[in-house]
């Protein structure tokens, strides 16, 4: 028993010295809410998800970016010619090389539209020239200016298909800003709730302090009785466990407040080893009770309505739907149309090429038909199936969210009722406890009652006051889990004056 004093003493001793240390730093759930939005890891890490949702529709788009395009070929080569002719019935064959230079090129924008089809401008030229070891040269400059349109017919046809990729990102974009404002709504919660942990495990510190001082008062009481010979030494030892006892509930209470305070600054200021080292959180502000009036209806309908994972079930079915109108349109087979309108040059001469083109002297058109119908086309098909087989996985997870979500709502409004109850039946025992230790007091200063009784009676007054605070604050829990499971983001923004670096109602 003397080994559990001396412990508990210098666990008391190197507390205290601890504490002098630290600074102690006045909070409010306002203050850590603040800290929570502009420090917590979390809320970090879902910012980024908007900003990379804004690039994958970025890159939708650069789909239909116009494409310059170049080619440059050049070609030089030498050949032997053998050539024969005729004089007076003699055959008279010539031998020399032709050397063979072409330069050819091609350049022109391209650019995909959302019909299905692109239209771009080409530009080719060619240059042959064939010089020969007689001298004799031949050069011939080819221009074309080329208008070439296409279109898809069937596969592929309409804006709808052509636009399905960037439609899907827009509505990612929207379920990345509703799971960022969730990870907020999410995050106060925590903070409210542990907030509430933290003033919890205070105020039970204090009840264990009070417990534990009135216990060394029974003993002294105690001592002066046995050196007075009117009980016996052995109640002496009774007062000293008791003294144990107390004080380890309340080294237990203490380690409760060092590990909400660590939960607390793990969710409002992390990865700050001289906040989690140096400062001792307060907490200065005590929720009062607040009466709820609970509509469970209306509450559900609000539910339904407001909350963002509901809304981004709803964004999935939306996908779902884009993705099954695509890969039905892929059924179909390939027919694309090419129209191609073009002015050409050809001359000897460089100049003379180009004038012809300015002079529109040579007008060229084509049209082109290219059908493609797959065989079997069990790749398409099975990407349609596919996904209609995920739209309706899709539909019963949303069905399911739905349901949770009223199951959550039910649980919360009858924790809500029951932590009301609770405080009611734990403040009449508290008040009876009051009453059974005055008297209890009176018995033993008159004799009539043993120690053992007396801290028992004790014992129970502090498990009585604990009780009363434990369901104060599971109230006040409650009332949060509630308001989360509805939620109550706007609610809280305006309660507790917090503003957001975006409008949480424009997601």
């Amino acid at each position: 028993m003397n080994a559990k004093l001396y412990f508990a003493a210098l666990f008391f001793f190197v507390n205290t010295i601890l504490c002098a240390q630290q600074q102690q730093q006045e909070i409010t759930i306002h203050n850590c809410l603040a800290r929570a939005l502009n420090h917590n890891l979390g809320i970090k890490i879902k910012s980024f998800e908007p900003l990379i949702a804004q690039k994958d529709i970025a890159i939708t788009q650069g789909a239909f970016d116009p494409v310059i395009t170049f080619d440059f070929a050049y070609e030089n080569s030498t050949d032997a010619v053998v050539q024969q002719f005729q004089l007076n019935d003699i055959v008279i064959q010539d031998v020399f090389e032709k050397d063979t230079e072409a330069i050819v090129y091609s350049g022109g924008v391209m650019k995909r539209h959302q019909f299905g089809g692109s239209i771009g401008i080409f530009q080719n030229f060619n240059y042959l020239k064939n010089a020969f070891d007689n001298e004799e040269n031949d050069s011939v400059f080819n221009y074309e200016t080329e208008l070439r349109i296409t279109q898809s017919l069937l596969r592929n046809f309409g804006i709808d298909p052509n636009t399905a990729n960037y439609r899907v990102a827009q509505n990612n974009l929207k379920i990345a800003k509703y799971q960022h404002t969730n990870k907020i709504l999410n995050i106060f919660a925590e903070v409210q709730l542990t907030y509430l942990d933290l003033v919890n495990a205070i105020e039970n510190v204090r009840l264990q302090k009070e417990a534990l001082k009135l216990s060394h008062r029974f003993y002294d009481i105690t001592k002066m009785q046995v050196k007075a010979g009117a009980i016996p030494a052995i109640d002496l030892l009774d007062a000293e466990r008791d003294i144990a006892e107390k004080q380890d509930n309340l080294v237990v209470a203490e380690r409760n407040v060092i590990y909400s305070e660590d939960r607390l600054k793990s969710i409002i200021q992390p990865s700050d080893l001289n906040y989690y080292e140096n400062i001792r959180l307060l907490p200065i502000e005590i929720p009062n009770l607040r009466k709820n009036n609970i509509n469970f209806e209306e509450t559900i309908k609000y539910a339904i309505n407001h909350r963002m994972d509901i809304k981004q079930g709803r964004i999935n079915l939306k996908n779902a739907d884009i993705n099954i109108a695509f890969r039905k349109n892929q059924l179909l087979p390939k027919l694309d149309l090419t129209v191609n309108v073009g002015l050409q040059g050809q001359d000897n001469e460089h100049a003379a090429a180009l004038e012809q083109i300015y002079n529109i002297d040579q007008v060229s058109w084509g049209v082109q038909l290219s059908l493609e119908v797959p065989i079997g086309n069990r790749i398409a098909n099975n990407r349609y199936q596919k996904n209609i087989l995920q739209k309706k996985r899709l539909l019963v997870e949303y069905q399911d969210l739905e349901n949770r979500v009223i199951f959550e709502i039910r649980n919360n409004i009858r924790s809500l009722a029951t932590s009301r109850r609770r405080i009611t039946t734990a403040e009449k025992t508290r008040e009876i406890a009051e009453r059974q230790i005055t008297i209890q007091k009176k018995k033993y200063r008159a004799g009539v009652i043993s120690l053992y009784r007396l801290q028992n009676t004790e014992k129970s007054l502090t498990e009585a006051k604990v009780n009363e605070i434990n369901a104060i604050v599971a109230h006040q829990k409650a009332v949060v889990n509630l308001e989360r499971s509805q939620w109550a983001l706007p609610l809280w923004l305006q309660r507790y004056d917090i503003q957001l670096p975006f409008v949480a109602g424009s997601y």
